[in-house]
């Protein structure tokens, strides 16, 4: 394993231009480009700054051709922010006019059902607009849709378990990707794994937070010594709903100490989650069946030993080949997320 340090991705408050431009890639529309932006920069201000850190001498790594095909593609989500939160703030400014013009029909003595659940409607979405707004950067900006593009976890009563709608949806999803990839589990049958399924409702709301999270969980063996089949996160890159994490507690708070922004920490994700971050033996093995992060990082289950140091491990695929790096566990980079594992 190699054990030399890893690149730093993160330049200040800046994103690292390589995968930025790497990330914007692979998206294949202006509005996804757009919206994945808007994750990083609210306001002009934060543009020009990085367009300002762009123009620097510091080694950014891109070529001529790519560092002016990141500044175009800043340029123009310029224009679509400032469209973008002048929408925004006429939307405010709407809900808290029609607020303001329903709040007047408390005074009077007869408010039907409808007006007060009109009332609770228009109050909600005033406050969802509120605290997009004052969200801490790196999130602010996002639309509701975007944040819940995912899904959301569905536990009823308290309890992790999902409703009938769900769990259809979701088994319906796992056997097409078990049989559109029959080389990650030759010699297993879906029907065999469907009962192990069927027996265990939060093993299928832990499947469930999995794909809801972007990771195209699929079987990859059969345990014959436990009786287990084991699930893994199989999207070709790192789980979308995961990334931008520290790897545990000690890192986030210490990336939010030298001022990153962390949507949380890899080890508590997964706790929550009820699956396990992939071993540096489980990730190479998956990277046997094909190949993935090629152009993100996965985070890989790291001793308490070299956590002491302040470091953890994440794999990534470079040119066909299964590499794992040591990195500052306090990194919060765009591209890293995390693979699980689940046994059912």
């Amino acid at each position: 394993m190699q054990e030399a340090l890893e690149t730093t991705e993160i330049l200040g408050p800046n994103p690292d231009p390589m995968h930025l431009l790497q990330e914007l890639d692979a998206l294949d529309t202006d509005q996804k480009k757009f919206n994945h932006l808007r994750s990083i920069f609210l306001k002009d201000a934060d543009v020009n700054e990085y367009l300002r850190f762009l123009n620097t001498d510091a080694e950014t790594g891109l070529t001529i051709s790519q560092l002016s095909r990141l500044k175009a593609v800043l340029k123009d989500f310029k224009v679509y922010l400032g469209n973008y939160l002048e929408q925004t703030a006429r939307r405010i400014v709407m809900f808290d006019k029609k607020l303001k013009n329903i709040i007047e029909e408390f005074a009077r003595p007869k408010l039907t059902p409808e007006n007060a659940e009109k009332i609770g409607h228009i109050r909600k979405r005033v406050a969802q607009a509120i605290r997009i707004a004052e969200m801490a950067r790196g999130i602010k900006g996002k639309s509701l849709r975007e944040v819940t593009r995912n899904g959301v976890p569905s536990v009823i009563g308290g309890k992790k378990e999902l409703s009938p709608r769900h769990k259809e949806k979701l088994l319906a999803a796992l056997k097409a990707r078990f049989e559109e990839n029959m080389n990650r589990h030759e010699g297993i049958k879906w029907s065999h794994a469907l009962a192990k399924l069927e027996a265990n409702p939060k093993k299928l709301w832990s499947l469930n937070e999995m794909e809801r999270t972007g990771g195209e969980p699929d079987v990859i063996e059969f345990e014959k010594k436990t009786g287990k089949y084991i699930f893994v996160d199989c999207s070709e890159e790192s789980p979308s709903g995961r990334r931008s994490l520290s790897y545990d507690r000690d890192g986030e708070e210490n990336a939010r100490d030298h001022g990153f922004g962390p949507r949380g920490n890899a080890v508590d994700m997964a706790k929550a989650m009820g699956i396990a971050i992939l071993t540096e033996k489980r990730y190479r093995e998956l990277q046997k069946l094909g190949s993935f992060d090629r152009g993100t990082w996965s985070w890989i289950r790291t001793s308490r030993k070299r956590r002491s140091f302040g470091c953890a491990l994440s794999g990534v695929c470079i040119k066909g080949n299964c590499e794992v790096f040591v990195a500052g566990g306090s990194e919060p980079t765009l591209g890293r997320a995390f693979r699980g594992l689940l046994k059912v």
